[in-house]
């Protein structure tokens, strides 16, 4: 017995061209309203993300401080264990916001240069 391959249109369950030309529609649609909220992020004013990366910066100097002075000035308990947790979670916290901050610094000073009119 041969089996006769199928046209798209005989498959069970199959969209029709009117349904793909919508989803195609509004999938480009949610596509340019990324790409224009990305534009918006990267082009805002640089001071906001230098303030964040001072902020992480700070935070991160906090923990390692923290961490330092709970190894030099405790006694070796429960608590000292408490207070280098929460040092490295601060620690973790700065490095993650100064990093990120880097990024978004880096890629909108790409999106100006990129976006000059000269």
């Amino acid at each position: 017995m041969q089996m006769r391959p199928m046209r798209c249109d005989q498959l069970a369950g199959s969209p029709t061209h009117l349904e793909l030309m919508l989803f195609f529609n509004s999938l480009k649609g949610f596509l340019r309203r990324c790409v224009l909220a990305l534009d918006a992020h990267y082009s805002a004013a640089q001071i906001h993300s230098f303030y964040r990366l001072r902020n992480g910066f700070i935070y991160f100097s906090v923990g390692i401080v923290t961490v330092f002075m709970a190894h030099q000035h405790m006694l070796p308990s429960w608590q000292q264990e408490t207070v280098v947790l929460a040092g490295l979670l601060l620690c973790a916290l700065g490095f993650f916001t100064a990093m990120l901050a880097y990024v978004r610094l880096v890629i909108s000073r790409f999106v100006q240069y990129f976006k000059r009119k000269d």
